[in-house]
């Protein structure tokens, strides 16, 4: 999506749980994609299995789509605010709890 990049690696890569990082950027970078830069949101993501990995892409996805909610996102300021908002969207946009 604009202005995100998300850098992950395949679960057998090494990892031992499932988990997703954020990274909100002060100052805009450009990653060298036309469609996406200039990113303001690094998201870091990996995962134990192919099924957990499929999933965690498609939660994020979801979120990251609409641009209210990922607007919503960088004029937050406090990492307490950022999780209670993340989790709220997410769990909004579905029925049962990823």
């Amino acid at each position: 999506a604009k202005g995100i990049a998300l850098p992950h690696a395949k679960p057998e890569a090494g990892s031992k749980e499932v988990g997703m990082s954020l990274v909100i950027l002060k100052n805009e970078i450009c990653f060298g994609s036309k469609q996406n830069d200039p990113v303001r949101a690094v998201f870091g993501l990996c995962a134990v299995d192919g099924s957990s990995h499929i999933q965690a892409l498609s939660d994020l996805g979801t979120f990251a789509m609409d641009e209210q909610s990922f607007h919503t996102l960088l004029n937050l300021n406090e990492t307490k605010q950022i999780m209670n908002y993340i989790y709220e969207v997410c769990h909004s946009t579905k029925k049962e709890e990823f």
